[in-house]
């Protein structure tokens, strides 16, 4: 009984072995399209991954400047961008400091409060609000 089974148990890998070697034969021809084909997707995937990643680190850095872009003062009669301590708009030349309506100290016309006394100051009216342009100063 146990030569039986044994004799089976060899048969069964002889068949394996057999089934392999006709499977490779019949692939083989086709085998360098298969691995070109792995190949191409592999490659393709990573093209698409790498691109993913360029398009969404621009996205990033484009954000990026358009909050520094946000926080960088801007002068309320023309739009351009002022540092904070000028007293004069190099643009159109309007005045960006100012008195506090309340103490008489000398504020930026960005400023919301007055440093001198904390009161809330009134914002100079921008050209979002007014729609229409000063007057050019020549």
């Amino acid at each position: 009984m146990h030569m039986v089974m044994g004799g089976a148990g060899v048969l069964v890998i002889v068949l394996l072995i057999v089934g392999v070697v006709i499977g490779w034969v019949l692939v083989w021809k086709y085998l360098p399209m298969i691995l070109g084909a792995i190949a191409a997707g592999t490659v393709a995937g990573l093209g698409a991954a790498i691109a993913a990643e360029s398009r969404e680190r621009r996205r990033k850095r484009q954000a990026q400047v358009q909050r520094a872009k946000q926080d960088e003062p801007r002068c309320p009669y023309c739009g351009s961008e002022v540092a904070p301590d000028l007293a004069v708009c190099p643009t159109c030349y309007h005045d960006l400091k100012a008195n506090c309506l309340h103490c008489g100290a000398i504020v930026g016309v960005l400023a919301a409060r007055c440093p001198a006394c904390g009161r809330t100051l009134e914002p100079v009216p921008s050209l979002e609000t007014s729609g229409s342009r000063p007057e050019e100063v020549h």
